[in-house]
């Protein structure tokens, strides 16, 4: 399993505290400059250098020093909800050259029979053909009940963050879904819940090496100390091996 990023709680806290400190330094400094206090504003000022130098530091260290992994389907990823987790493991994968039943084309002339008519349930779909090729990816997502903090409430349902779902070739080139079905990611989830999602891309059918970033969309993330959506910092994938 994989936590996104480790010691969530620690992170969050100091990033919060980070924040807090480098707040009250610019007050002070304003109130400092204002009321002709030059020698508090400026060490106010260096105050603040040095508590959000030390947080940069720490925060592309931990980028530039992690390792980009690929796990493989069956294996969770974990994403931090502050007091408790949310896992996704990649449950399925299939391969197709053509998506959707044949069913009958608008431009056909009209059935004879009325029972062979458009139905209630609007246009008919006609099958359609891959560009490249179809994979359609199941995902899992498991509110772990294990990992909720012991003063939450166990019926209290959590809706997951915004999730980024997209495929990455072997070049960088990125793909994203045309197509999402079943229950979606964001979800409401009580813990113990699970639900499953599918998720559709047409994929070159000339391009090794297919892996899905499943990863957060929340600008916060991009300063939390060792998230893989920090500035500079690896990824965690997964593979996607059609099943024959």
């Amino acid at each position: 399993m994989e936590f996104i990023p480790n010691h969530a709680p620690a992170v969050v806290l100091g990033f919060l505290a980070t924040c807090l400190v480098l707040g009250l330094a610019a007050l002070i400094v304003i109130f400092a400059w204002a009321t002709k206090r030059i020698r508090r504003a400026l060490q106010a000022l260096a105050a603040a250098l040095v508590v959000g130098s030390f947080y940069v530091t720490l925060l592309v260290g931990a980028a530039v020093t992690s390792d980009e992994r690929t796990l493989v389907p069956g294996e969770w990823k974990y994403f931090c909800e502050i007091d408790c987790h949310l896992a996704y493991t990649v449950t399925d994968v299939r391969a197709a050259k053509t998506l959707g039943p044949a069913r009958r084309s608008l431009l056909t002339p009209s059935p004879a029979s009325p029972d062979e008519g458009l139905g209630a349930g609007g246009p008919p779909e006609i099958q359609r053909a891959a560009e490249g090729v179809f994979y359609f990816v199941t995902i899992k997502t498991w509110f772990d009940e294990r990992t909720t903090a012991p003063w939450r409430p166990q019926d209290l349902r959590l809706r997951p963050d915004a999730r980024l779902v997209a495929v990455v070739d072997a070049y960088g080139n990125v793909y994203t879904p045309m197509e999402v079905r079943g229950t979606p990611l964001t979800q409401p989830l009580l813990p113990g819940e699970s639900c499953t999602t599918e998720f559709v891309f047409d994929l070159p059918a000339n391009r090794p090496n297919f892996r899905l970033l499943l990863t957060t969309d929340l600008a916060a993330n991009w300063f939390l100390i060792g998230h893989e959506a920090s500035f500079f910092h690896s990824k965690v994938f997964f593979s996607l091996e059609p099943t024959p």
